[in-house]
C-alpha cells in the first residue's frame, strides 16, 4: 500500500514544525505559484517559476517493480578511469544486496568488450554491500577515448560484471557502458600580474570552450516526456553547434535515457543537484533524504563520460548573499555549510572523488572554497560562473555586457509561434493584450519589457486585425530576443584568447538560458514545447559554430574577430615528430575551405606558437590562413556597393582581423550614410561556408528598407532522403530576419531568420515524420520584417 498525501499541504505543515523560516516561503506573485515548495524533495518548479506553471504533481511516474534472489544481487557498479603515459588504470567497484545475515563468498569477474581479458576478485562476508577490483591496467592504444562534439569520436565500450559464487555459477549480472575520457576544473593564476582565477574545463587534456544551453524539464508532467522527444531535443542541440546542457537544479535528475543520449552524442552534462534559489531545512530527517538522494543519483550517473562537473545548487550562494536578507545570519550560513559541504560534498568526496564539483552556480570557485564556501561577492569576472540577467541594458550593443571566466546563464524573452499558443488559446485569446496572455507571463512586466526591446530596434508593428498583430508582435520578439543573444554570445567567444587592464577575460563558456518550454507561453527558450525551433536556436548553429565570423560596432569603429574552436594539445619538446593530425570540427561536406592545406608553413607556424604561447603543452589550434570577403550593400538594392577583402592567419581561437571607421565604409560604398548601409561577410562559399551580417545602425533607423517581393517558388523532394525538402526563394530586395514557416508539419529548417540579399536562394526542410510534397507546400509561408508594416 502507498499512501499519498498533497504535498503543498505537506508543505505547509512542515513549516510550522521548523524553529525558523526557510526563505522563500512562498514565490513571487507574478508566478501564480504554490508555497514551501523548498520543503519538499519534489521537483521544484513544479511549484512554479516564471517560466512555468504550479502543477505540483503526484503519483508513480516511472517502472515499479520487486526484485527476487536467493543470496546475493548486484544493485549498481560504478567505475572511474585514470590514464597513465602507457595505459588505463580502470576501477570498478560493485555494490550489491545480499540476503541479511547470510554468510557468501565467490567470485566477481569484469570484462570489456574488444578486450582479450577478464578481471576477477574473490570475495567473503555477510551482508556484503560492495565489493572492489582494483589493479586492472589497459594499454592505451587498446581503446579510444571519448570525446565532446566537435573534438573526435565518442567510443563508449561495454563492461560486463558478473557475480559467481562458489561453484562458479552466476548469481547475478549487469552491463554498463562506459568511456575513457579525463576531465580537470582549471583554476590557475593568469599569467602576468593579471587577477583573479582562471575556470575552464580541460576533457583529456585538451581546453573546451563551453557551447550550449541550460536544461529545464521538457515537460510539467514528466511521463509524458516520450523517448522520441528527448532525442529531438538532444539531436536539436547537437544541430545547433552545442558541445554542454546544463541541467539546472530546479527540474529533475534526468532519466537514464537522457545521459544515454549525452553519451552517444557528445554531449557534456553539467549536473547541478536539485536545489534552486532556495534555502532549504538541515533537520536530521531532510539531511537523511538527502543523503539517500545524492548518493542514488551519483551511483547512477558517475560512469556516463558525458558527466562533466556537479554543481551543489542554482543561485542560492547568491541569494543567501542578497534577496533574502539573512546573510548575516549565522543560522542560514552554518546551514547553508552543512547541507552543501558537510552533507553533499562529504558524498562526493566519497563516491566520485574525480569528477568536479562546484559549490553553486554562479560561484568564485575556488576563491569561495578559500573563503570557507561563501563568497562575498558570488558572481565574479575574475572567477567562476557568472549568471547574467540585466533587462535595462541595450541588448544589442557588445559594449553592454560584462566579460566574466563562464557564462552559465544569461537570457532574455520571446513569445513562442502563434501555432504554439493556439492549442491552448482561445481564439478570444490571441491578442497580445488578452488576460490570458498576461497570465501565462509568469516574468513581473516581461510582455512590456519585450514591446520596449521591439520600439528600441524596430518599429512595432502597425497592423489593425488583432490576431494578425499578435503574430506579427510575436515574429518580432523573437528577432530581438535572437539577435540580443547572438551579440552576447558572440562577445563571450571573443574573449577567450584576450584580457582587460583589470584581469577580465579569458571567457571559456556561454551557457544561455534556456534551452526548449516546459508548457506553451513566453519563455527565454530558444526551443518551443514539443520540440519547433524559435529563431534563436537558428541563430545558435550560426554562433556555435566551430568557425564564426563575429563582426560588431565598437563606438564608431567596426571590428570583426575570426574565432574557431580549439583542437588537441601536443608537447611541443618535441614537435617535429608529431603528425599533424586536425580532428574533425567541420563535417566534410561544411568545408569552407581546405584546413590541411597548412602544413607547407608548419615549421614557420611553429615559430609563431614560440612567441604565443608559455612552455608546456601547447593549444594546436586549427591554424587558419585565408580571406574573408566583407560586401558592403545599401538597403535599397541587391547589388554590393563595395567588397573588402580580408586577408587573415591565426593562431588563436579568437583574434581580431580586420577594423575600420564606420565612417570609412559608408565612404568607400557610397552609400550616402551608415543607416543606408548594411555588412555580409563570408568566409569561402558563401552558400556553404561560414556567413554573418550587421546593420551599420538599428534596423529602426535604417534608410531605404522597404517591403520586398519575397516568394517562395519551388518546393521538390530532395532525391538523396525523403524527408528532406528544398525551398527555393526569390526577392528583389534585400529582405532582413526572412521567417519560414511550415504550420502544422514537425520539422527544421536548414536556416530560418536569415538575412537575404541575392535574388534567389535555397532552404532545406527535414521533416520529422513523413509528409507529402503537396503537403507542405500548402503549409509553408515566408515573411521577412517589412511584411509586419502594411
Amino acid at each position: 500500500m502507498i499512501n499519498f498525501t498533497s504535498a503543498v499541504t505537506y508543505g505547509e505543515e512542515r513549516a510550522k514544525t521548523l524553529d525558523k523560516k526557510i526563505p522563500p516561503e512562498c514565490p513571487p506573485s507574478s508566478f501564480h505559484g504554490e508555497c514551501h515548495g523548498n520543503l519538499v524533495r519534489k521537483t521544484q518548479c513544479a511549484f512554479s517559476w516564471d517560466w512555468g506553471p504550479a502543477f505540483v504533481s503526484q503519483g508513480i511516474w516511472q517502472d515499479i517493480f520487486i526484485v527476487a534472489y536467493d543470496k546475493l544481487i548486484i544493485t549498481d557498479v560504478t567505475t572511474s578511469t585514470e590514464k597513465g603515459q602507457k595505459s588505463w588504470k580502470l576501477h570498478v567497484k560493485v555494490f550489491t544486496r545480499a540476503v541479511r545475515d547470510v554468510h557468501v563468498q565467490g567470485l566477481v569477474r569484469a570484462h570489456l568488450a574488444g578486450i582479450d581479458s577478464q578481471w576477477e576478485q574473490s570475495f567473503t562476508g555477510t551482508s556484503l554491500e560492495s565489493i572492489d577490483i582494483e589493479g586492472i591496467l589497459i594499454p592505451n592504444d587498446a581503446v579510444e577515448m571519448w570525446w565532446p562534439r566537435g573534438y573526435g569520436q565518442q567510443r563508449l565500450y561495454n563492461l560486463t560484471v558478473e557475480i559467481l559464487d562458489g561453484q562458479l555459477q552466476v548469481l547475478s549480472t549487469k552491463i554498463i557502458k562506459i568511456g575513457f575520457r579525463t576531465v580537470e576544473l582549471v583554476e590557475d593564476p593568469l599569467p602576468g600580474n593579471s587577477n583573479g582565477l582562471t575556470f575552464f574545463f580541460k576533457v583529456n587534456d585538451q581546453p573546451i570552450f563551453l557551447k550550449g544551453s541550460n536544461w529545464i524539464p521538457a515537460d510539467s508532467f514528466l511521463e509524458r516526456v516520450s523517448h522520441d522527444r528527448l532525442r529531438n531535443y538532444m539531436t536539436s542541440a547537437v544541430d545547433a553547434n552545442m558541445n554542454c546542457l546544463r541541467v539546472w537544479g530546479g527540474g529533475i535528475y534526468e532519466t537514464d535515457y537522457f545521459y544515454d543520449l549525452a553519451d552517444e552524442l557528445g554531449i557534456l552534462i553539467w549536473q547541478d543537484f536539485m536545489y534552486a534559489c532556495a534555502l532549504y531545512p538541515t533537520d536530521d530527517v531532510f539531511l537523511s533524504s538527502v543523503q539517500q538522494e545524492v548518493t542514488y543519483q551519483v551511483r547512477r550517473l558517475k560512469n556516463h563520460p558525458s558527466l562533466l562537473a556537479y554543481s551543489g545548487n542554482n543561485e542560492n550562494e547568491l541569494g543567501l548573499k542578497g534577496w533574502w536578507g539573512v546573510g548575516n545570519d549565522q543560522r542560514y550560513i552554518d546551514d547553508y555549510l552543512t547541507l552543501y559541504v558537510a552533507t553533499i560534498k562529504r558524498l562526493l568526496d566519497a563516491e566520485d572523488p574525480g569528477r568536479p564539483f562546484m559549490l553553486s552556480s554562479p560561484s568564485n570557485g575556488a576563491e569561495t572554497v578559500k573563503q570557507g564556501g561563501i563568497s562575498n561577492f558570488p558572481s565574479s569576472n575574475l572567477y567562476g560562473d557568472i549568471h547574467d540577467y540585466n533587462y535595462g541594458r541595450r541588448f544589442w550593443d557588445a559594449g553592454a555586457y560584462s566579460v566574466p571566466r563562464m557564462a552559465s546563464e544569461y537570457g532574455l524573452q520571446s513569445f513562442p509561434s502563434a501555432e504554439s499558443l493556439s492549442s491552448v488559446y482561445a481564439d478570444a485569446d490571441m491578442r497580445y493584450g488578452s488576460e490570458l496572455n498576461a497570465y501565462r507571463q509568469h516574468h513581473a512586466g516581461g510582455n512590456q519589457q519585450m514591446l520596449n526591446l521591439i520600439e528600441m530596434y524596430m518599429l512595432p508593428p502597425n497592423g489593425t486585425d488583432e490576431r494578425q498583430k499578435f503574430s506579427d508582435l510575436i515574429y518580432c520578439t523573437q528577432i530581438v530576443h535572437a539577435v540580443a543573444m547572438r551579440t552576447e554570445t558572440e562577445h563571450y567567444r571573443r574573449w577567450q584568447s584576450q584580457l582587460t587592464n583589470q584581469g577580465e577575460g579569458h571567457t571559456m563558456g556561454a551557457l544561455y538560458w534556456m534551452f526548449a518550454d516546459i508548457w506553451q507561453a513566453p519563455s527565454w527558450a530558444s526551443i518551443e514545447y514539443g520540440g519547433k525551433w524559435k529563431m534563436l536556436h537558428y541563430f545558435a548553429r550560426k554562433f556555435f559554430a566551430p568557425i564564426l565570423i563575429s563582426p560588431y560596432i565598437d563606438n564608431s569603429d567596426l571590428k570583426v574577430f575570426l574565432v574557431v574552436d580549439e583542437l588537441p594539445t601536443f608537447d611541443r619538446n618535441d614537435p617535429l615528430e608529431i603528425e599533424l593530425e586536425l580532428h574533425p570540427v567541420i563535417t566534410e561536406d561544411e568545408r569552407p575551405f581546405n584546413l590541411f592545406a597548412l602544413r607547407s608553413w608548419w615549421h614557420e607556424a611553429l615559430e609563431l606558437l614560440k612567441t604565443e604561447y608559455r612552455s608546456g603543452a601547447v593549444p594546436l589550434l586549427s591554424l587558419l590562413q585565408g580571406t574573408i570577403y566583407m560586401r558592403v550593400y545599401a538597403w535599397d538594392s541587391l547589388e554590393p556597393r563595395f567588397t573588402e577583402e580580408i586577408p587573415f592567419r591565426i593562431l588563436k581561437p579568437s583574434q581580431q582581423v580586420f577594423t575600420a571607421s564606420v565612417d570609412s565604409l559608408v565612404e568607400k560604398a557610397k552609400c550616402g550614410s551608415a543607416e543606408s548601409c548594411f555588412l555580409f561577410l563570408h568566409l569561402g562559399d558563401p552558400d556553404t561556408g561560414p556567413t554573418s551580417w550587421l546593420p551599420l545602425t538599428t534596423i529602426r533607423d535604417a534608410k531605404g528598407l522597404e517591403k520586398p517581393d519575397l516568394k517562395i517558388t519551388k518546393v521538390s523532394i530532395d532525391t538523396t532522403n525523403a524527408r528532406t525538402f528544398i525551398i527555393d526563394i526569390s526577392t528583389n530586395r534585400p529582405a532582413p530576419f526572412v521567417w519560414l514557416e511550415a504550420t502544422g508539419v514537425k520539422g527544421r529548417f536548414s536556416d530560418n531568420g536569415f538575412l537575404l540579399c541575392e535574388r534567389t536562394s535555397s532552404v532545406r526542410f527535414y521533416a520529422w515524420e513523413t509528409v507529402s510534397e503537396e503537403t507542405l507546400r500548402k503549409a509553408l509561408t515566408v515573411t521577412s520584417l517589412m511584411d509586419v508594416y502594411p
